[in-house]
């Protein structure tokens, strides 16, 4: 994200006024994680296969990340949900004890 998306900026907001996560900051960052899944699956482009860490390090690199980071798996699921991505392609994954896992596509 070049530019701070008014999710992160309202999150940013956030925790200036509360030191602790709350349920509210949460949402946002959920929020922002998905929007964030979605425009690292549109910079692949449509129907190119993607390894999920890829994309989690992207989010990272831009400020999006969960202390727990099981919560990336709800996120992805949630963006296929809405018919944005599609399980394409297998991949190594590291966070996963380097099993072949499934990857994702933008649909």
């Amino acid at each position: 994200l070049r530019n701070p998306h008014p999710l992160q900026l309202e999150m940013n907001m956030k925790k200036i006024k509360h030191p602790k996560t709350t349920m509210v900051q949460t949402d946002v960052l959920k929020q922002l994680a998905k929007d964030t899944i979605v425009e690292f699956a549109e910079m692949r482009g449509r129907g190119q296969a993607w390894n999920p860490e890829e994309a989690i390090a992207y989010a990272k690199k831009n400020g999006v990340e969960f202390s727990d980071q099981r919560n990336w798996g709800n996120v992805f699921l949630r963006v296929e949900a809405d018919g944005t991505i599609e399980r394409k392609g297998e991949f190594v994954r590291r966070s996963s004890n380097y099993s072949v896992r499934p990857g994702w596509a933008l649909v």
